[in-house]
């Protein structure tokens, strides 16, 4: 399990069973958040043609005339699982894969600052009434942004 920290608008994943200290994230967040954000990937190697199904094995519980699975997907190696992604293009008409290392800081304690986090599983587990949603919703309101962590039991205020 992981937890999520936004500190002075930069996302943070960081391992549940570590201890975080947030003034640490403070320090490594220095760059506020714009539009025109600097690259945080690496391209590495060429990029591998994709076959592209709907029948792929992915994405069942959406409709199948939109539905699309990357039959071919390569996996990164074992010992790179925590560094290396692909990225998946469409190049005239044709889907693609790209190897790319994440340029990002990652702290000692194994936390690794990203671009975004998206949660779609998490709502799911949080359902309605979720404990520590609301209280974000006053922070907004004020002119600093607030700093907050996002776990599987839902949203928490830290300042």
């Amino acid at each position: 399990d992981d937890q999520i920290y936004f500190v002075n608008g930069a996302v943070w994943q960081c391992p549940k069973s570590e201890a975080v200290d947030v003034a640490l994230l403070h320090a490594h967040s220095q760059q506020p958040c714009a539009a025109n954000l600097p690259g945080v990937q690496e391209a590495l190697g060429a990029m591998l043609p994709l076959e592209v199904s709907a029948d792929g094995g992915c994405g069942n519980w959406m409709p199948v005339e939109y539905r699309m699975c990357a039959v071919n997907m390569p996996e990164p190696p074992e010992r790179e699982q925590n560094s290396v992604g692909f990225n998946t293009y469409l190049r005239d008409g044709k889907f693609f894969a790209q190897r790319f290392r994440s340029t990002l800081p990652v702290l000692d304690n194994g936390c690794k600052q990203g671009a975004f986090f998206h949660m779609q599983e998490w709502k799911k587990i949080w359902g309605y009434g979720t404990h520590g949603v609301d209280p974000l919703e006053l922070a907004l309101a004020r002119k600093a942004p607030p700093t907050f962590t996002v776990t599987t039991e839902g949203i928490t205020l830290l300042t």
